[in-house]
């Protein structure tokens, strides 16, 4: 599980600064539409070329059966999700958008519930109220305001994301390597977007070697993060990844207030408190719990072996003890302590 969680984070972080590239690029001309599909296309080739060195091959059989699937996952999750929220700069503004945007994690939480996938406990509700309220205090949510219609776009990049997120979880894809997986989503975005430009007559070149490097750059960053995020969610699931990817408008407030000398004010200050609170709620209680349970029956044994005088024998379990680190041959380890 902690391998999964840092992962995420490392996602989150990756994913809170790419923005910063993104709008690089589209200041030197480049518009949305064909910067994800520059972007795709850098990302789809990093995940081949990895997939290539690693040497792991995917089951033929597994790619016919799920190939389609992550096509469309890729074009939906990824690509429509890039596209909506740019749409949705231009009619709500940028704090109205993430504000909306960042309902996934309550959503996810609420469709994983509902079919049965996991269970809402009271940290889940906590953190989902925080997680909202979070959002709402670190951004600033002017902005346009077109009426209903124009919260529309918004909306669906909460519900396109999450589709991702689902979608992504399981472990009906183990046969297919990750590296695979995101180049046959990234294949679908190039193939949806390169088709609607040239279509449309809007395809467009980068306008300088720069704006071009700039956008490989930011496809490398997309690759790198879409791996670590679909390990992530393999390892903690589609709730907890979600919750964790939270802190990627952290990561982008941050960025402002280094890069751009945007002010840190208290109400940010308490978002971000509120954030935090509900990404420690989400993914840390159940490995809190087991670990203050264990702390717990250790001391109520000592207690007990001091009160009969016996002397135990040696503990070689995995859990941290007086003797040491180690397994017993007749005894299985405390899968509790598992690292994911």
């Amino acid at each position: 599980m902690v391998k999964g969680i840092v992962c995420t984070v490392l996602a989150s972080i990756i994913f809170g600064l790419n923005p910063m590239l993104v709008s690089e690029a589209m200041k030197r001309g480049i518009t949305p539409d064909n910067m994800v599909f520059w972007m795709g296309l850098s990302s789809c080739f990093t995940n081949l070329a990895v997939y290539q060195m690693r040497g792991v091959r995917a089951k033929v059989g597994e790619v016919r059966r799920w190939g389609l699937s992550l096509v469309t996952t890729g074009v939906v999750g990824i690509g429509g999700t890039g596209y909506l929220m740019a749409l949705s700069y231009g009619l709500i503004g940028t704090g109205r958008t993430t504000v909306i945007h960042f309902m996934y994690p309550v959503l996810v939480t609420v469709i994983m519930t509902l079919f049965g996938v996991e269970r809402m406990n009271t940290g889940k509700a906590i953190a989902m109220i925080l997680s909202i309220a979070g959002i709402m205090m670190i951004t600033n949510s002017g902005g346009q305001n077109g009426g209903l219609a124009s919260y529309i776009p918004a909306i669906l990049s909460s519900l396109t994301y999450s589709f991702y997120l689902i979608r992504s979880g399981g472990d009906k894809l183990d046969g297919i390597p990750i590296q695979l997986r995101c180049a046959l989503m990234y294949a679908g975005i190039c193939a949806a977007f390169g088709g609607i430009l040239l279509v449309s007559g809007t395809f467009q070149f980068p306008a300088s070697a720069a704006t071009g490097l700039i956008a490989v750059l930011a496809g490398i960053l997309s690759a790198t993060g879409y791996n670590l995020l679909l390990y992530g969610i393999g390892r903690i699931g589609p709730s907890r990844a979600a919750f964790a990817t939270l802190l990627e408008p952290l990561i982008s407030t941050g960025a402002g207030v280094i890069f751009y000398g945007e002010l840190f004010t208290v109400r940010i200050a308490a978002g971000v408190v509120a954030i935090l609170t509900s990404v420690f709620l989400d993914i840390i209680p159940e490995d809190i719990k087991h670990g203050a349970k264990r702390f717990i029956n250790r001391k109520e044994q000592e207690t007990t072996d001091e009160g009969t005088g016996s002397v135990q024998p040696a503990d070689f379990s995995s859990g941290a003890g007086t003797s040491g680190s180690g397994t017993a041959k007749d005894e299985k380890p405390d899968q509790g302590t598992k690292d994911g």
